[in-house]
């Protein structure tokens, strides 16, 4: 008896994989390193992130298979549409990934199990690990053995010989890099991290900031004690205010239970456009297009990309919406 219902279970399990294999069913935790790009003219978010099954049968699936999932996903800005979504792992406890940079038609991702190279136009994998042309059996499965350099717009990654290779983006060939990138990156690649890219980034506000050009801004004249610059985690150095450099400020007020975020105008503070933050604020980097992007979640324990513009504020779900079973 015991078995017939191990094999009805079973079936159940692997009949609903395939059932929601178009969509997410449970909680969504994005990964804090996203990228932007355009596909087809639309600017999209390129965000990795962890999903556990909901409802009973996720339950179900649970004790039968310990896995969780990390999947990777294209999110329009404008409107929210999921371009694609698809898997990039399945395990117990779940991988670290971070989307390193996106363009020239691939996204490049950093993970506990290596480099990942994906198809912009239908979020295929395209190489993984040893499976990376020019990098091969001396991959490194470790997350922080890959970085972007900004600079020469190419992933980096150390070997497990001790070399650095370069893949320029739009390239799926890692070859030596050039002296000047190899130096830059030699030290610092592979190096123990203790950054959880599913948690939230620390410094994510501040009493003081910075315009993008350095000057100093503050609130101390302004307001109560209770609002905050929120700042650009991705900025080259610490404490830019995120949305400067497109005419407009974001402000945090702390609150109880929740937060509000604020459009502010750079010169009077005067706030133009409120949001109420559902959860914590997890993450904010300044976007093409003069647009903030945002991480949170809802009561649901649903990953939240919320897009902030000098016109306000407009919030996405990430994760395809899939079926809620039970």
């Amino acid at each position: 008896m015991l078995v017939a219902v191990a094999l009805v279970v079973a079936a159940l399990v692997a009949g609903g994989a395939a059932i929601v294999a178009d969509g997410v069913d449970g909680p969504t935790t994005p990964s804090l390193d996203l990228a932007v790009t355009t596909i087809d003219g639309r600017d999209v978010a390129v965000v990795a992130y962890q999903h556990e099954a909901g409802g009973t049968l996720g339950r179900i699936r649970w004790v039968f298979a310990r896995e969780l999932t990390v999947r990777v996903a294209a999110v329009d800005l404008a409107t929210g549409d999921h371009l694609w979504d698809r898997p990039i792992s399945a395990a117990y406890p779940a991988v670290e990934a971070g989307v390193l940079a996106a363009g020239g038609g691939y996204a490049y991702l950093t993970t506990d199990d290596g480099l990942v190279i994906v198809d912009l136009d239908d979020g295929d994998v395209i190489a993984r690990g040893d499976g990376v042309d020019g990098l091969g059996a001396a991959y490194l499965a470790s997350r922080t053995a890959s970085a972007h350099d900004a600079a020469a717009d190419a992933v980096v990654t150390l070997t497990s010989g001790g070399a650095v290779l370069a893949i320029p983006v739009g390239g799926t060939t890692a070859r030596p890099a050039a002296p000047d990138v190899a130096a830059r990156w030699r030290d610092v690649l592979n190096v123990d991290d203790d950054r959880d890219l599913y948690g939230s980034e620390s410094g994510t506000t501040s009493k003081t900031a910075l315009t993008a050009d350095g000057a100093s801004l503050s609130l101390n004249t302004w307001g109560t004690r209770t609002d905050f610059f929120v700042l650009d985690t991705a900025a080259e150095r610490y404490g830019v205010a995120a949305g400067h450099g497109a005419g407009f400020l974001v402000l945090e007020t702390l609150d109880v239970p929740q937060s509000t975020l604020s459009v502010v105008d750079p010169a009077t503070f005067e706030p133009a456009h409120t949001y109420r933050l559902p959860g914590s604020l997890r993450q904010a980097v300044d976007a093409p297009g003069g647009r903030v992007l945002i991480l949170t979640e809802n009561d649901d324990e649903t990953g939240l990309l919320v897009v902030a513009t000098a016109g306000g504020f407009t919030e996405f779900e990430v994760g395809e919406p899939g079926l809620l079973w039970f």
